[in-house]
């Protein structure tokens, strides 16, 4: 079965795509957290993309599938196999999956694939990352045919890339495809998507589907119906403003150095109060620390972030990558 699908992909890949496309184009990584590359495409939020799928080791590899809020990967996926698929609800005109409630958004949460396989912060993205990652990047389509890789390079304000696979569709249901688009992915948001049944005006809650970027050779775009048993891949994001830190409220010069296990502060006030963060916004220190001052703070390698603060006033927000 497997065998056959994979000389039907290679065929309609053959006849679906010109002779030639564009090769993958990949900024180098900008860093790396927790062993995971990710590129800083120059994005107004300071969201930073992976550079791979949760489960692939390369950004021509597709990973692993997960029905939303499950943690297992498979390659089938049905509703009686869905985790949290409780029945199904029905009116005359309408019938509805009813589904446990794990959460509207479960990004960073328990039921979060890319947290729960990555961890260091990394998770599902927002919808408004995913809106923002569309609407200011361009893209187009890409692929390295003796790979049978296809997906869409995108290019983001500053010029730097990243490559999002878009393989066959049908492949991970395990069977071939009826529907004229072969190239198909759809890629998991951590966000539900509200659901109405019309002819009664019910909200369901909670909702049947989640939001997704949805993937052809042609265009990616967001959908909001798509069914959460369904498979669906997860490219992870880091973004440490989803965690809540305070917003710079005054334009005050500030430093803040690390060098070798040490902390020190430059900046216009004597006395600043430092408060350290990981990445999934856990604090971890929070004191007074004199201008000059070298203040001892061991740090595991990852992503942090440090936030100064002058008589409970952010003035700078910054980032420590430790290596």
């Amino acid at each position: 079965m497997r065998y056959t699908l994979l000389i039907s992909f290679f065929i309609l890949s053959t006849v679906c795509l010109k002779s030639e496309v564009p090769e993958p184009i990949v900024s180098d990584p900008d860093g790396t957290i927790g062993g995971h590359d990710y590129v800083d495409l120059g994005l107004p939020s300071g969201t930073l993309w992976a550079t791979t799928n949760v489960g692939g080791s390369s950004y021509i590899q597709t990973g692993y599938y997960f029905a939303w809020g499950e943690l297992t990967n498979r390659y089938v996926f049905t509703r009686d196999d869905y985790e949290y698929y409780v029945g199904q609800g029905s009116t005359p005109y309408d019938c509805w999956d009813i589904l446990e409630d794990i959460g509207d958004n479960i990004c960073g949460t328990e039921y979060d694939a890319a947290t729960h396989y990555w961890g260091y912060g990394w998770r599902m993205p927002t919808v408004s990352e995913i809106r923002e990652l569309l609407e200011y990047c361009e893209y187009n389509w890409a692929g390295i045919q003796s790979c049978f890789s296809y997906g869409m390079n995108l290019f983001g304000p500053n010029g730097k890339s990243i490559f999002l696979e878009v393989p066959g569709f049908g492949f991970y249901m395990g069977e071939s495809s009826n529907h004229e688009e072969y190239f198909l992915a759809q890629y998991w948001s951590g966000e539900s998507a509200t659901a109405y049944i019309d002819s009664i005006d019910y909200l369901i809650k909670p909702g049947p589907n989640a939001y997704v970027i949805e993937g052809t050779d042609e265009k990616f775009h967001i959908i909001d119906n798509f069914p959460k048993y369904q498979g669906g891949l997860i490219r992870p994001v880091i973004n440490p403003d989803y965690n809540g830190f305070k917003p710079i409220r005054q334009d005050e010069p500030v430093n803040l150095s690390y060098r070798n296990g040490t902390i020190v502060i430059d900046g216009m006030k004597s006395l600043y109060n430092v408060r350290i963060f990981t990445s999934s916004g856990t604090l971890i220190f929070e004191e007074s620390v004199f201008t000059g001052e070298e203040k001892l703070l061991p740090l595991k390698p990852g992503f942090y972030i440090a936030q100064m603060s002058d008589n409970n006033i952010a003035v700078s927000n910054q980032k420590i990558i430790i290596r």
